[in-house]
C-alpha cells in the first residue's frame, strides 16, 4: 500500500509539474510579426506579452543558437490589464539573407528560434500575399491557405488592407485581437506582415468601458509598427517603403484627407503623399512599378459606393468614395500608380484601368489609367456581397471588368520584372483561380 501511495503522489507530482509548464507564462513572447523598414538590412520584430518585461530584445543571426546581432526596442500598452507590445529594430543585416531570430527578454523568455529573409537590395521577382477584411469567423479557408502558401514559400510577404481582426464586432475584444494573431501566426513568425488602418480598428464598438482606450484606432497603433518615421510620415497610419522594383505606398482612407468618415486627425496626409510619390518618381530613385494599398474603395459598383446610372463614386453614410476619388485619384494619375488595392466591399472586384470614371482601354498593356482591385473578402463576420441585399449595381459600370461575391478568396501579385506583373485572385474554399490579368508596359 505504501509504495501504490508513494507511486500515486510522485505521479500527482509529475502531472502538476507537467500542466504547471503548459501554463502560459505571464511573459512569453506570443503572436511575433515583421515589418519592413524599407532598408533591406533592417527588420522591426513586434510580439505581445500579458506582463510586461524588463527589456524588449531581438536577437538574429545566420544560425539557430548563434544570434550575432541585437535589437533593443521598448513596450507599449494600450490600456493596463490588456497586456503589452514590444517592438524592436534590427539593423545592419545583409539584404536577401535568411537569418535565424529569437524575441523577448532574459528574465521573462525568448521565442521559439524561427526564420526570416531580409528585402533584396536589387530587382529580383517576387510574390505578395493581398487581401482585407478578414476577421477570424469565417476566414479559416483563407488563413489556413496563406499559412500554406507562407510555409512553403510561395509568398515573400502580406500586404493586408484593413480590416484585421474584427475584434470590434466582440464583446471579448483583446481576446479576438489575440485569436486572430494566433491564427495568422505561422506565417507572420517566418513572412513580414504590412498593414494598414480598416474602420473595424477605429474602436471597441461593443465595449463602452474601453472606448476612450481604443478610439482612434489606439489599439492598431500599439500592435504594428510600420516604417512611418523612415517614408517621413510623422504617423503609424500612412507610410511607404521600396521593395525590389517596387514603391509600395499604405494609405490611410479612414481619416485625415477631405470627407473622410472619421475626420482629420493624424496630419496632413495629402502633402506627405505628394511629397513621398514626387521623391519616388524623380531619378534616381524611380521604380518601375508604384502600387498602393488602403482600405476604403475609391471604384466599387455595390450601391453604396456609385451612382447606379453613371458608375460614379459617391459618398453615402458612413462611405466616402466620392471623397477619396477628389482627394487621391489626381494624385495617383500624376505620379502614374500602377495599381491600388482595396477592400471594404466584401467582394471582389477588378477596374479596367480607369481615369475620372473613363475608361480608356480594356487592355492591360500599356495601360492609361489605374486599375483598381477590391480585394474585401478574406473572411469578415459581417457576410459577402452576393448574400447581401444591398448587393451590387446594375447594370455593371464600364470601368468594372469582374466582380464576385459569392464566396471568401485572396489574392497573389506576381512581380516578375521592371515590365510585367501578374495578378491571380483565387477562392480560398477549393483554391480554384477565379480571376486574373496581367499589366505590361515599356519601361
Amino acid at each position: 500500500d505504501m509504495k501504490l501511495h508513494a507511486l500515486a503522489s510522485v505521479t500527482l507530482l509529475l502531472f502538476a509539474f507537467v500542466l504547471a509548464c503548459s501554463a502560459q507564462s505571464p511573459t512569453e513572447v506570443l503572436y511575433v510579426h515583421m515589418a519592413f523598414t524599407g532598408n533591406p538590412t533592417e527588420m522591426v520584430f513586434s510580439w505581445y506579452t500579458q506582463n510586461d518585461t524588463d527589456t524588449s530584445v531581438c536577437q538574429v543571426g545566420l544560425d539557430r543558437g548563434v544570434y550575432t546581432f541585437n535589437g533593443t526596442g521598448s513596450s507599449t500598452y494600450w490600456k493596463l490589464g490588456y497586456g503589452y507590445m514590444h517592438h524592436a529594430l534590427v539593423s545592419d543585416l545583409s539584404a536577401l539573407t535568411q537569418y535565424h531570430y529569437i524575441c523577448g527578454d532574459e528574465e521573462g523568455g525568448f521565442s521559439s528560434d524561427s526564420t526570416f529573409t531580409t528585402a533584396p537590395d536589387d530587382d529580383i521577382p517576387f510574390t505578395i500575399g493581398v487581401y482585407g477584411d478578414m476577421g477570424t469567423d469565417r476566414a479559416i479557408p483563407t488563413i489556413d491557405r496563406i499559412n500554406d502558401l507562407a510555409k512553403r514559400n510561395h509568398i515573400d510577404w502580406v500586404f493586408h488592407v484593413g480590416d484585421i481582426s474584427y475584434a470590434d464586432d466582440h464583446p471579448d475584444f483583446q481576446h479576438v485581437w489575440n485569436r486572430w494573431a494566433e491564427l495568422i501566426d505561422p506565417t507572420t513568425i517566418i513572412k513580414p506582415y504590412m498593414t494598414m488602418p480598416g474602420n473595424h480598428e477605429f474602436i471597441a464598438q461593443f465595449t463602452p468601458e474601453l472606448w476612450t482606450s481604443t478610439d482612434y484606432f489606439k489599439v492598431y497603433n500599439a500592435r504594428f509598427n510600420m516604417p512611418s518615421a523612415q517614408s517621413n510620415s510623422s504617423t503609424n497610419m500612412w507610410y511607404s517603403f521600396d521593395y525590389s522594383n517596387v514603391h509600395f505606398v499604405a494609405i490611410d482612407t479612414e481619416t485625415d484627407y477631405p470627407g473622410a468618415v472619421f475626420g482629420d486627425h493624424f496630419g496632413d496626409q495629402l502633402a506627405w503623399l505628394e511629397n513621398d510619390l514626387q521623391t519616388a518618381t524623380s531619378s534616381p530613385n524611380r521604380k518601375p512599378w508604384i502600387i498602393v494599398g488602403g482600405h476604403r474603395p475609391m471604384y466599387s459598383s455595390d450601391v453604396s459606393q456609385s451612382n447606379a446610372t453613371t458608375g460614379a463614386p459617391k459618398n453615402s453614410l458612413d462611405n466616402s468614395a466620392k471623397s477619396i476619388q477628389e482627394s487621391f485619384e489626381e494624385l495617383f494619375h500624376k505620379y502614374g500608380v500602377d495599381l491600388f488595392f482595396v477592400g471594404h466591399i466584401h467582394s471582389y472586384e477588378r477596374t479596367y484601368p480607369v481615369y475620372q470614371n473613363v475608361v480608356n482601354s480594356t487592355s492591360y498593356v500599356n495601360p492609361q489609367g489605374l486599375t483598381e482591385v477590391v480585394i474585401g473578402c478574406a473572411g469578415n463576420i459581417e457576410g459577402l456581397e452576393d448574400k447581401n441585399p444591398k448587393h451590387w449595381n446594375d447594370p455593371q459600370p464600364a470601368w468594372s471588368a469582374y466582380r464576385y461575391g459569392d464566396g471568401f478568396g485572396y489574392g497573389l501579385l506576381d512581380i516578375y520584372n521592371s515590365t510585367t506583373l501578374r495578378w491571380s485572385f483565387y477562392k480560398s474554399e477549393d483554391n480554384s483561380l477565379l480571376d486574373g490579368f496581367v499589366i505590361q508596359k515599356d519601361q
